[in-house]
């Protein structure tokens, strides 16, 4: 899954022009959604159907606080926070913390600072910009160099096939 999230990124980023940005975005949606692709050809109609009768589980029922008045549900409010102990407080206001959102906001970021930390570099002036780019020296590669070319890099040439172009003060 990692991998499929730094290899989708890659992918993006180094993306040139707007036509390509669309096609690339929508292989990107197919290849997150093949597992569901998977589900629907592979599952029998069977299994989906006692998927789709699965009835929601309740967990708690607010009938008797529907017919109460406002007033009356706060007071039984205040009434069962106070009676709470301290670990059912902190349960309770962690379970309104966007765990989720954190958790996806903190990937995206890693995500980001690996991508710009192993392919591009800070100018003097506070730009990043993308660092010269070096072509392998054969065309083969070993099972490891295909799945983690992080780890295992194939040789490359001496000569960069792409430099930065220095840049003019306007």
């Amino acid at each position: 899954w990692a991998g499929m999230l730094l290899a989708g990124t890659i992918f993006l980023m180094e993306t040139q022009g707007i036509d390509n940005i669309v096609v690339n975005s929508t292989a990107l949606g197919f290849v997150l959604c093949i597992d569901e692709l998977f589900f629907e050809l592979l599952t029998s109609d069977t299994c989906k159907k006692i998927l789709q009768r699965i009835e929601a589980f309740p967990l708690f029922d607010l009938q008797h606080e529907e017919n109460m008045e406002d007033d009356a549900v706060l007071v039984r409010h205040v009434e069962n926070t106070m009676a709470c102990s301290w670990f059912a407080s902190v349960r309770a206001w962690s379970s309104m913390f966007p765990i989720n959102l954190v958790l996806a906001s903190g990937l995206w970021i890693g995500v980001m600072v690996y991508y710009y930390g192993t392919r591009c570099q800070l100018t003097e002036d506070g730009i990043w910009v993308s660092r010269s780019m070096y072509l392998p020296k054969g065309v083969g590669l070993t099972l490891f160099q295909a799945m983690l070319p992080t780890l295992f890099r194939p040789e490359m040439e001496d000569e960069p096939y792409w430099t930065m172009p220095d840049r003019q003060e306007k």
